[in-house]
C-alpha cells in the first residue's frame, strides 16, 4: 500500500508519501510570520497553503513516478481533533486538494484529524502500533492535552483526561519569546537561550489542579520578569521548567486514574530537548515509561497522515 498525506496546519504546509509504512517523501514549508508577530490570521494561513500546495503536490507525485510507487489513497487532516465542532479554516486547503486529487485519479480518500496524524507520526518509532492503548500528550502551539488513546482499526479512540484551561504550552513559549524579541515560533531560540540559564534563581509558578493545567498565570509571571530586567536565559529556563512540572504532574494524575504506565509525547513542543529530558526524569521516577518519536516528526508534518492513509483505507 502507498498513500499521499496532506496536512495544512496553522504554520506549516506538509505533504508526505509513504509506502508500506516507510517514508518516501516528507515535504514541508513553513508559513511566513512577520518579525515580532505572534502568528497568522486564518485567512492569511489559508492563502499561503493554497499557494504552497500545487508545487508540493507536483514534487510528491514526481517522487512517486521516479520510485515506481503506485499511490492507492490520499489522506488529509480534515479537522484539528476528531470531535464534534472541531474546525479551523486552514484545514479546508488540504481537504479541498485531497478531495480533488482522489476523485480525479480514482483513489481512496481518507480523512483523519491533525491530532491523530501527530500520534501516528511518532508512535511507530516508539514501538506502538494499532491495537495498543497508551497515554499521549499533545503539546503544540494550540493544544496541550493528556489523552487516553486506543489505536483502533478505522480511527483512534481518544479520551482527554487532562488539558489546559487557557493557553497552550506552545502559546506560552511564543508569548514569552515575543517579549524576549525572539523569532516566531520561539521554541528553538528559547531552548538555546535556556541552556545558559542553569543554576539561576528566577522561578515562575506552575498551576495544575486535577486534570486542569493553566499557563496564562505563569506566562504573565515570565513576561513580568522580562520587563523587570531578569536575565533572558533565566526566564527561558524557567518557562521550560514550568512546562515540565505542569505536564509531568498532569501525566502522573492521568496514569493514576487510568492505570496506564506508558505515555507518548507528540507535537512541536515535544521536540524541545530540555522538555524531553525533564519529562523523562520526572516520570521515570514514578515508574511511567516515556516514549518519543524523532524530534523532526514531533513538529507539524504529513507523515503520520500518510501512514493512516495506508492503514485506514
Amino acid at each position: 500500500m502507498a498513500a499521499l498525506g496532506i496536512d495544512t496546519s496553522c504554520y506549516t504546509t506538509s505533504v508526505a508519501l509513504s509506502q508500506d509504512g516507510e517514508v518516501a517523501a516528507d515535504l514541508r514549508k513553513k508559513l511566513e510570520v512577520e518579525d515580532g508577530g505572534l502568528g497568522l490570521r486564518q485567512s492569511q494561513a489559508l492563502y499561503m497553503h493554497i499557494r504552497n500546495l500545487p508545487d508540493m503536490m507536483k514534487e510528491a507525485f514526481t517522487v512517486a513516478r521516479r520510485d515506481g510507487i503506485k499511490v492507492d489513497s490520499v489522506a488529509v487532516s480534515a479537522w484539528p481533533r476528531r470531535v464534534e465542532g472541531s474546525y479551523m479554516p486552514v484545514f479546508n486547503a488540504g481537504r479541498s486538494v485531497a478531495s480533488a486529487v482522489a476523485s480525479s485519479l480514482g483513489l481512496n480518500l481518507v480523512e483523519v484529524s491533525h491530532q491523530e496524524g501527530h500520534i501516528a507520526a511518532c508512535a511507530p518509532e516508539a514501538g506502538l502500533s494499532p491495537g495498543d492503548t497508551f497515554l499521549a500528550v499533545h503539546m503544540s502551539g494550540g493544544t496541550t492535552e493528556v489523552m487516553e488513546v486506543l489505536w483502533g482499526e478505522g480511527e483512534m479512540g481518544i479520551d482527554v483526561v487532562a488539558a489546559t484551561t487557557d493557553i497552550s504550552a506552545g502559546q506560552m513559549i511564543d508569548r514569552v519569546g515575543a517579549a524576549l524579541k525572539l523569532p516566531f515560533p520561539a521554541g528553538p531560540a528559547l531552548e538555546v537561550l535556556a541552556l545558559r540559564g542553569e543554576g539561576m534563581s528566577f522561578r515562575i509558578p506552575s498551576s495544575v489542579q486535577g486534570g486542569r493545567m493553566s499557563f496564562s498565570g505563569p506566562c504573565e509571571a515570565a513576561i513580568r520578569g522580562v520587563r523587570a530586567g531578569e536575565d533572558p536565559s533565566c526566564v527561558a529556563r524557567a518557562v521550560l521548567d514550568c512546562i515540565i512540572k505542569s505536564v509531568s504532574s498532569a501525566v502522573i494524575g492521568a496514569s493514576e486514574g487510568t492505570g496506564i504506565r506508558t505515555v507518548l509525547m507528540v507535537g512541536g513542543v515535544a521536540s524541545n530537548e530540555r522538555i524531553r529530558q525533564g519529562l523523562i526524569k520526572k516520570l521515570d521516577a514514578q515508574g511511567i515509561e516515556v516514549l518519543f518519536g524523532m524530534a523532526g516528526l514531533s513538529s507539524d508534518n504529513a507523515v503520520g497522515v500518510s501512514y493512516l492513509g495506508e492503514l485506514w483505507v
